[in-house]
């Protein structure tokens, strides 16, 4: 059944991104709305839009579109004593690929999958579309959905708190952004995390070894890690063991 959209005390219907957010929804946006490229407005879905959400197929990337894999990777994720990972897969043997921990204070899963992206920007060349291919829904959303409201509302959730994590979320539009200008494409692809892709798997690896990195710098009192391992291993793809990376 598909919900309705709320409306206020006197029977009006809310204008869409302004009221109450639904049961259920994530990140403080409500997932019945979508921004209409027409009009840049946001507007409530059509039920014919909410049904074909999950029928949409893939498309199809140009040959010459760039493909990389990033991911983010949290020992201990929430948890007092927590090291995040960052990784970014181009290919095997490939001297761009990154594996480093998380820098900050701030070492949560989410933040390490958004530097991952902000990472792969950084390496990407400048005059190639890309696709990046990541596991983490929320990461795609944040960068291509909901900061549009989060502008309009100064960065402010509908619960009038500062929106977690927007200093990256507004690096990665920035660097979309300034490529956009360059008439280059930057796409998102989700893909389903630890279901044998190759690639997502790769960079999983690399996200577990930059937390771990991390960790061991924490035990030996070496602390932040200020610059990029680059794995040239081409060997990345063998198994590292199951953590609880995302």
């Amino acid at each position: 059944m598909t919900a309705e959209p709320l409306k206020d005390e006197f029977g009006n219907e809310y204008p869409p991104g302004t009221g109450p957010l639904p049961p259920g929804a994530e990140d403080g946006f409500d997932p019945n709305i979508l921004l209409d490229p027409s009009t840049g407005r946001l507007v409530y879905k059509t039920p014919e839009q909410k049904a074909a959400t999950k029928l949409q197929a893939k498309p199809v990337p140009p040959p010459n579109m760039l493909k990389i894999y990033t991911d983010g990777s949290s020992l201990g994720n929430g948890k007092a004593v927590s090291k995040a990972g960052v990784g970014v897969y181009f290919g095997p043997g490939d001297e761009r690929n990154v594996s480093e921990p998380l820098k900050g204070n701030r070492q949560t899963n989410q933040r390490a999958e958004l530097t991952a992206i902000s990472r792969a920007l950084d390496i990407a060349p400048r005059h190639r579309d890309v696709t990046i291919y990541t596991d983490s829904k929320y990461a795609i959303d944040c960068v291509t959905v909901w900061f549009v409201r989060w502008q309009r509302n100064k960065w402010m959730t509908t619960d009038h708190k500062p929106v977690e994590n927007k200093d990256l979320v507004q690096s990665i539009r920035a660097k979309i952004e300034e490529r956009t200008l360059l008439n280059v494409k930057t796409l998102f692809e989700w893909v389903k995390g630890h279901n044998k892709d190759p690639g997502n798997e790769a960079a999983d690896r690399l996200a577990v070894r930059g937390a771990k990195t991390g960790l061991q710098e924490i035990n030996d009192g070496v602390g932040e890690n200020e610059g990029a391992q680059d794995m040239k291993d081409s060997n990345i793809l063998e198994d590292d063991g199951n953590d609880d990376a995302t």
